[in-house]
């Protein structure tokens, strides 16, 4: 028997250092649809959009709903969202 699974990688934003931030969206072998958000929403560290400063640098194309919509993935169409810490406290939630 195979088991079919898909995984998505989303890069998030990147720390001003230049590393990635990423998230996942896995389509389970029964077709649920599963978010692992791993990042913070752009603004939870105080920094504004376009500062080139910024601890975090995101663009919206990064934003997690618009990386679904690339997938046709709506909200809607999303079985659960695992939201994990990415430094300090978990502020990724705030997306959701």
């Amino acid at each position: 028997m195979v088991v079919r699974m898909t995984l998505h990688l989303f890069e998030l934003e990147r720390v001003r250092t230049g590393e990635p931030i990423l998230g996942y969206m896995v389509r389970t072998a029964d077709r649920k649809i599963v978010v692992i958000d791993t990042g913070y929403r752009p603004g939870t560290l105080g920094e504004e959009a376009g500062d080139e400063l910024a601890f975090l640098q995101a663009s919206p194309e990064q934003l997690v709903l618009n990386q679904l919509k690339r997938l046709e993935i709506s909200p809607e169409d999303v079985d659960y969202v695992l939201v994990t810490p990415c430094g300090q406290e978990t502020h990724a939630a705030r997306r959701w």
